[in-house]
């Protein structure tokens, strides 16, 4: 059984965090306008980059070392990105938002649960948005498009791992998810905490 830290270690490694979820999302009630919510292609990978550096950057500020911040590189993050895609199988879910410009502002990217540690079907890998569009439910209608995919694979369960002092577990918290496990991760020094839905069928959005 692979343990979640060994996964987590070896992403490191290659200069990508693949248990990192977080979307600076604040709760303002403002709504989604001009956004389109569509599958991911392999033609969205620079986007895809662009919004995984620039978003990274704001959501761990002050939270991960500036050194480790700065070492970021959008064309590391394409290659990272065109790996994932050559080895996609077909159980991974991956979603981007443009606006109408056809630009990308936001994904989401998940799929089978890796480690088979914590009896969930599903794990949601990463979510981000651009700062500039925080707060227009584009986060929310990501999650609603993963979990209709899950649902259609019969997926009843899913995971999460959020940075524990990062606000944007908020975003998870809302959605009542049950709390199951804490690691903290010695390379990057910060603790991050596993969230569980048990039954995808009762979030209520």
């Amino acid at each position: 059984m692979i343990k979640k830290s060994e996964v987590q270690i070896h992403s490191f490694l290659f200069g990508f965090l693949r248990n990192e979820i977080d979307i600076m999302m604040s709760n303002k009630g403002g709504e989604m306008m001009g956004i389109h919510i569509r599958r991911a292609i392999k033609d969205d990978i620079p986007g895809i980059a662009k919004v995984h550096v620039d978003s990274w950057k704001t959501a761990y500020k002050g939270i991960f070392a500036d050194e480790i911040l700065d070492n970021i590189a959008y064309e590391k993050r394409e290659k990272q990105w065109e790996d994932i895609f050559q080895k996609e199988g077909n159980h991974q879910f991956r979603f981007v938002a443009e606006n109408l410009n056809g630009e990308i502002v936001g994904f989401i990217d998940g799929g089978v649960e890796r480690t088979g540690t914590y009896n969930c079907d599903g794990e949601l890998y990463a979510i981000y948005l651009l700062q500039q569009y925080q707060g227009m439910k584009i986060g929310q209608k990501l999650f609603q498009a993963l979990l209709s995919e899950c649902v259609k694979n019969d997926m009843q369960s899913l995971l999460v791992w959020v940075v524990t002092n990062n606000p944007s577990k908020k975003f998870y918290e809302k959605f009542n998810p049950e709390k199951i496990d804490t690691e903290f991760l010695e390379r990057l020094q910060v603790e991050e905490t596993a969230y569980c839905w048990r039954d995808i069928n009762n979030i209520i959005m």
